[in-house]
């Protein structure tokens, strides 16, 4: 399935369809059998690490209990709209079905910037970087660009008229914590104000419960098969979209000696790179202190024990056909779908108007006034014209292209002038083109957009038509 991220303003995607969720949940019934007994283990344990996680930053606990779970996640990043909208859709869909709505908050990624692009090309810096490292781990390490990288980012778009969210995101920031704690913090606090509330956890503490322990022993003890299964799924993925890169969508996962690698990552606290994880028999080689899912186990273990319906943004989703094919071939067992989606919201800058077909016509008016200069020259030099035309109707030879060349260059002479005026202009347009496309990008923080725009994108996925109620089961 080729998808597209959607490019005009306020345009969403949704594979398969909003309507179609509640088919979803009962259809997926059938691949959690064999895990029912864990599931309820790991969705206990993120029910109270959940509630512990917002008790200790002061938040209010989301009450709803419900046996259906929609779950989500991303990096405690400051993402683009389309990001965030998932958001308000797992509660939108969480209100409508009566169920469960927990984002879990990635911080097993890695921090990969500490600055923002700006729609004229330049970065804002709020930290200073240093690398990348673990958000579980990353600290705020400059203090004084981060407390005032709200008045630099009003300052700097203030040229657009802008008046900046992350202004009011900044407001409600922690004091204390890591930076990507920090980050959610703030957001939630959005959210909640604009009547968005799910239940949240960082990913690291689930990956320090009993449950996710369960679950990885699943795989260790199976260790050489579930290896066998993960490179035969990436092989063919690689294959399918034709990738030669060894390194794409996932490196294969190694073996040494009676050593094999696990979809883990581990480091000791405070540490900035993160080790590779092998075990033999069951037993872990000692790499370090925590023990964290890579990105393909981790929507493994939240699609098999936590969710009913996982919802995925665009490249996550993509990459999670994966995730299918491991859960064929290792647990045997039909996957659950999930739901892809994502949307787009642009920042309301000016556009200067000029279209892609403003520069087909313009190449074709230079193209024309290459090769077919008797549209342009209004009857002058009728008899060159005259003697192109029985020059063309000739049996073609070496000796008739030649001639027709030097009678082109004579009718092309006159137009040199109009033709450098049609370069000059393709330029422009080609400039304007360009500057648009830049300001039109979807992938801008949701610090740059005012909220006037941004609140009634978001909060619009909190109540839609097509978020259908669950259909009965089958008698």
């Amino acid at each position: 399935m080729q998808l597209r991220a959607p490019e005009k303003d306020g345009e969403s995607i949704v594979v398969p369809p909003l309507h179609e969720i509640g088919r979803l949940i009962r259809d997926n019934q059938a691949a959690f059998a064999p895990f029912i007994e864990l599931r309820s283990q790991a969705r206990a344990d993120v029910l109270r690490l959940a509630s512990i996680y917002h008790a200790e930053n002061g938040e209010p606990i989301p009450g709803r209990q419900s046996d259906v779970w929609f779950v989500s996640g991303h990096q405690p990043e400051l993402f683009h709209p389309g990001v965030w909208v998932k958001n308000f859709a797992l509660q939108g869909l969480a209100r409508s079905h009566d169920a469960v709505a927990v984002n879990l908050i990635v911080d097993n990624d890695t921090a990969k910037s500490s600055s923002l692009r700006l729609p004229n090309g330049e970065r804002i810096a709020f930290d200073r970087y240093s690398g990348e490292q673990p958000w579980e781990e990353r600290q705020v390490l400059e203090p004084h660009t981060f407390a005032t990288f709200p008045e630099r980012l009003a300052q700097a778009m203030a040229r657009w008229h802008i008046a900046p969210l992350g202004v009011k995101l900044w407001q409600h920031l922690p004091k204390t914590g890591t930076l990507g704690e920090r980050l959610a913090a703030g957001r939630r606090a959005l959210e909640r104000n604009w009547d968005c509330h799910n239940l949240e956890v960082p990913l690291g503490r689930v990956c320090d419960t009993p449950s996710f322990a369960e679950f990885v022993r699943l795989i260790f003890r199976d260790a050489p098969r579930f290896v066998t299964a993960y490179n035969a799924a990436v092989a063919d993925y690689r294959r399918r979209h034709r990738i030669k890169s060894r390194n794409h969508p996932v490196p294969d996962l190694t073996r040494e000696g009676d050593w094999w690698e696990m979809p883990l990552w581990s480091w000791s606290a405070g540490a900035s790179q993160r080790e590779r994880v092998f075990v033999r028999d069951s037993v872990l080689r000692p790499t370090g202190m925590k023990l964290r899912s890579r990105a393909l186990l981790t929507t493994l273990f939240a699609r098999l024990c936590l969710a009913d319906v996982f919802i995925h943004g665009l490249g996550g989703g993509l990459y999670d056909r994966l995730t299918d094919d491991i859960i064929c071939r290792f647990f045997v067992v039909q996957p659950p779908r999930f739901v892809i989606l994502s949307a787009t919201c642009l920042l309301p800058l000016p556009n200067s108007g000029a279209t892609k077909q403003q520069r087909r016509d313009m190449h074709r008016r230079l193209r024309d006034l290459e090769y077919q200069p008797e549209r342009f020259l209004n009857g002058a030099m009728a008899e060159l014209m005259e003697n192109r035309r029985r020059v063309l109707a000739e049996t073609p030879s070496r000796q008739m292209f030649a001639r027709q060349r030097e009678l082109l260059a004579r009718l092309n002479a006159p137009l040199e002038a109009q033709r450098e005026q049609t370069r000059r202009e393709l330029v422009e347009l080609d400039s304007r083109l360009a500057s648009d496309a830049v300001r039109r990008r979807r992938d801008y923080s949701l610090c740059l957009f005012p909220e006037e725009k941004l609140k009634p994108f978001l909060t619009a996925w909190l109540q839609r038509p097509d978020f259908a109620r669950i259909m009965p089961s089958p008698s």
